[in-house]
C-alpha cells in the first residue's frame, strides 16, 4: 500500500515540476492578451496563493499515520513523507 502511494506520490511530483517549469510561460502569453495589465498580478498571485494552498492541504492530508505496527515499513513511510514535503517545498 505504501509502495502504490509512494509510487502515486511520484508521479504527482513529477507532474507539478513539469507545471511549475511551464507557469512562467503560460504568465507570459496571459500578460500580452490582458488589456489592464495592472490587475493581472493582484489576481494571479491571489488565486495561485489560494490554489497552492488547497493542493498543499490535500498533499499533507494524504499522509498517512505511522501507527507503529510491525507490520508498516518504517522506511517506505519516511521516504513517502519526504517525497510530499518535497512537493510542498
Amino acid at each position: 500500500m505504501l509502495a502504490d502511494e509512494l509510487r502515486q506520490a511520484k508521479l504527482r511530483a513529477d507532474a507539478q515540476a513539469i507545471e511549475r517549469n511551464n507557469r512562467p510561460e503560460t504568465r507570459t502569453r496571459s500578460k500580452s492578451i490582458s488589456t489592464d495589465d495592472t490587475l493581472l498580478p493582484l489576481i494571479s498571485s491571489s488565486s495561485n496563493t489560494s490554489m497552492e494552498a488547497q493542493q498543499y492541504s490535500k498533499i499533507i492530508d494524504s499522509i498517512p499515520i505511522f501507527s507503529g505496527n510491525p507490520r508498516e515499513n518504517v522506511h517506505e513511510w519516511l521516504d513517502l513523507v519526504v517525497l510530499k514535503f518535497g512537493m510542498i517545498g
